[in-house]
């Protein structure tokens, strides 16, 4: 597949590509960088900053190293074709691309196998439309150890979009070495979330609001006020605000997650609001409240079974109180099931224009 791409700069429409370049057999494809763009990086790229705007967080998890340097895997992902022209999008930018073209739109994983003045060389790893693919295979292209516990941090990194590269992999495997089986998961999980915040260079903020986030016996309100004063890297992502609560013999926590690169004093209110609350005789009870308006979605969970028949019964004094407060209670959903952090009511942004999955091998 030869492919040549031209970058679509905002609030351009589909450019003219230039002719495509030397030969690629089989599933290897050249393409050309945008004019401005230097060998080896990403077209129009800067520092940091930039990086950050294109979808790579720039934090110690692979760092700032340009999307599309040699070994580097990326998801490739053609958006439309028409009169032998691709819209594509690789690297959380927008090109136009011409060549041998696939016979319909999908999704690809690609290698960066060399770089020249103007010309990328890819190679396909997948075939169009095999653009999910399992984290143990990813795992092996990084060469980390088969098994579990490298699908699972890989699984983590790829869900909030960081890049990948097999140095600070192997580090966090080694990080979390002594953990037991179980506990690894949701400490990778953890880490990968940190990492889409701008405590990058913070090492002491770092270490103090991982085991709060983790809620371990070691935590301490240093970690909460990290995490407080962190925001996202990148736009679209979700700020979550941690405030500590004492109910009787219980405890528990409200979450306020904000839209955006939101700060604490901007004025903008939360969209959700998620509060988890120990209690002694149904273990830990998470509820999540969606706003709209006046209007307000609940979702109750739990592990302990018994208690998604109670929250039912209650459906009717809930919504009166809140009917009280001037809010309308529009849905409640309660259901049995085990929540281990704030991570499991957090998702990456939607748009993939912020999905830069990066693999360094």
């Amino acid at each position: 597949m030869e492919l040549a791409l031209q970058q679509v700069l905002p609030g351009q429409g589909a450019g003219t590509s230039a002719g495509a370049g030397p030969g690629a057999a089989g599933a290897e494809a050249a393409t050309a960088a945008g004019p401005s763009a230097p060998a080896g990086t990403t077209a129009g790229a800067g520092g940091p900053a930039a990086g950050a705007a294109a979808g790579v967080p720039v934090g110690s998890i692979g760092g700032s190293a340009p999307a599309l340097q040699p070994g580097r895997v990326l998801l490739m992902e053609v958006l439309s074709l028409v009169a032998g022209e691709a819209r594509v999008r690789l690297a959380g930018r927008s090109f136009t691309a011409r060549g041998q073209l696939p016979p319909e739109p999908g999704s690809f994983w690609v290698r960066v196998e060399a770089a020249a003045p103007g010309l990328i060389k890819l190679k396909l790893l997948t075939e169009p439309g095999a653009g999910a693919r399992p984290p143990a295979d990813l795992a092996a292209e990084l060469g980390l150890p088969a098994g579990k516990e490298s699908a699972a941090l890989v699984r983590a990194l790829v869900r909030w979009r960081l890049p990948l590269s097999p140095e600070p992999a192997r580090a966090l495997l080694a990080e979390a070495r002594d953990l037991p089986p179980e506990a690894k998961p949701f400490f990778f999980a953890a880490r990968a979330w940190l990492e889409t915040l701008n405590l990058a260079g913070k090492p002491k903020e770092l270490a103090e609001a991982l085991p709060y986030l983790l809620r371990r016996p070691d935590a301490a309100p240093e970690g909460q006020a990290a995490l407080n004063q962190a925001l996202p890297l990148l736009p679209g992502r979700e700020v979550v605000r941690f405030l500590s609560f004492q109910a009787g013999r219980g405890e528990g926590e409200v979450y306020l997650v904000r839209e955006g690169r939101a700060s604490p004093g901007d004025g903008a209110g939360p969209k959700r609001l998620v509060v988890r609350v120990a209690t002694e005789r149904w273990g830990e009870v998470w509820v999540e409240l969606t706003l709209t308006g006046k209007n307000i979605a609940a979702r109750v969970s739990a592990a302990d079974p018994a208690l998604p028949a109670l929250a039912q019964a209650a459906q009717v004094g809930l919504a009166a109180r809140l009917e009280g407060l001037g809010f309308t209670l529009a849905a409640l959903r309660v259901g049995q099931r085990a929540v281990h952090s704030i991570l499991d009511f957090l998702a990456p942004a939607e748009s993939l224009t912020y999905s830069g999955i990066d693999v360094s091998v």
